[in-house]
């Protein structure tokens, strides 16, 4: 925990995901940025007609399996992705491992005194 008092308190995990994300935009922004896939993506999203003109292929940069990801198509494939996803970690949330995780994240200290080696299952939900 950090905090100057007691009203001010502030997880320190809370801080680790803040950073993490920050990271993530910034690599993102970064590939958009510095890349030439970045610079064909914002002049297609700017003009696509003039950048098709100077060759490019501006159809194959914003499609996905020949499917483009604009309208309903690209919200159904994102939506069709979070359901898979979902089931994914259900299924792992019911494993073995999962059941493991659990049993950590409700009680590291008993899981250790059991006899039992946390760290390489706390490693690996990283």
């Amino acid at each position: 925990m950090l905090g100057l008092d007691e009203a001010l308190v502030y997880p320190w995990w809370r801080l680790i995901y803040l950073l993490f994300s920050m990271i993530v935009v910034s690599g993102v922004f970064a590939f958009l940025q510095l890349t030439t896939f970045g610079m064909v993506v914002r002049a297609g999203m700017h003009d696509r007609e003039t950048v098709g003109l100077l060759g490019i292929n501006v159809e194959r940069r914003f499609t996905i399996f020949g499917m483009q990801m604009s309208g309903y198509s690209g919200f159904y494939f994102c939506a069709v992705l979070l359901i898979i996803g979902f089931f994914i970690s259900r299924r792992i949330f019911r494993s073995p491992f999962g059941l493991e995780l659990r049993a950590i994240k409700s009680n590291q200290t008993r899981m250790v005194y059991t006899g039992f080696n946390t760290r390489p299952y706390l490693f690996s939900s990283w």
